[in-house]
């Protein structure tokens, strides 16, 4: 049989990279018109990651930025 040799040892941690600026992100993203129907619900949107479960919220003044800035880049 071969021979296992450990040519170094590591400390693992989960860790996960989310952030309120990568979620900002991915929902400028999304069409104008479902930015829009989110905004026009008037309640604040739950992101939640799929890999830690952080939860994020975003409230309508921040999806209003988020719209503003896409259609100007449209």
């Amino acid at each position: 049989p071969d021979e296992i040799r450990i040519l170094e040892t590591r400390t693992v941690s989960f860790q996960c990279n989310c952030n309120r600026d990568r979620l900002s992100s991915i929902l400028g993203s999304l069409e104008i018109h479902d930015l829009q129907e989110m905004i026009d619900q008037n309640q604040p949107i739950e992101m939640i990651c799929h890999f830690c479960r952080e939860k994020y919220y975003f409230e309508q003044p921040e999806l209003m930025r988020i719209l503003k800035e896409k259609v100007s880049i449209s």
